[in-house]
């Protein structure tokens, strides 16, 4: 492998770092709850699940849903159509756990975000809500410095020039190019808290700096921290 390729390969691993050990503190979380529990993921892929595991166990039903079909291999992890911003079909306080990783930022404008933030709380006992900081120097999607504070005119020429970092692929035309500068719409701290009051806002740090945050609502302060130490 070159070294270019290996410098592009950095934040892809760094990526894959934060998300295990995001998920090593969640499933530690998700092992406090009891049996029978049911797990609502938004935006997600079924197989992820089977493959950690959880398939076919007795008092485990996860339902993952997209806003296009998933298929899945298991009888008790369920692929569901459905919009995050409005979950009707579930019953207030459906779900155990609501887990959501690096997906509010994707809605596109602050009411959105906040319908979503609203269906997790009518849906869930319990939930986990992961996003980007916006305040972190380096825009995750992009990876260009302080990208999502740009002007408009400013990203639109970086993206159609540059198509960078593992998102920029998807605006390789002005349509898209537009498309792409409004679907992300980065949370800060202050906004989470907004989104999720009452809940435990945890930060995932890098070299000293809040890179992401993590909504954690349901759980007990005590719970929480015997997670963190576990973790």
């Amino acid at each position: 492998m070159s070294v270019a390729a290996r410098l592009r390969d950095v934040p892809a691993a760094l990526s894959r770092h934060y998300r295990a050990e995001r998920l090593r503190l969640f499933e530690t979380l998700l092992s406090s709850v009891p049996k029978p529990w049911r797990l609502l993921e938004i935006d997600g892929n079924p197989q992820f699940w089977a493959n950690r595991g959880y398939g076919d166990i007795d008092g485990v039903d996860i339902t993952v849903l997209n806003i296009k079909h998933v298929p899945s291999p298991c009888a008790n992890i369920h692929d569901h159509l459905g919009d995050a911003t409005a979950m009707p079909e579930f019953a207030d306080g459906s779900f155990d756990v609501v887990y959501s990783n690096s997906v509010i930022e994707h809605l596109g404008t602050w009411a959105a975000q906040r319908k979503m933030a609203n269906e997790v709380h009518r849906v869930a006992k319990r939930y986990f809500i992961q996003t980007p900081n916006r305040n972190f120097p380096m825009e995750p999607h992009y990876m260009v410095p302080y990208f999502q504070f740009m002007p408009p005119s400013i990203k639109r020429m970086i993206l159609l020039r540059f198509q960078p970092g593992h998102y920029g692929t998807k605006a390789v035309d002005l349509d898209g190019t537009n498309a792409a500068i409004d679907e992300i719409q980065l949370l800060s701290k202050h906004q989470m808290q907004e989104l999720f009051p009452g809940a435990r806002i945890l930060a995932e740090r890098f070299l000293g700096l809040n890179k992401s945050w993590m909504a954690l609502g349901g759980w007990s302060p005590a719970e929480i921290t015997a997670a963190q130490r576990a973790d």
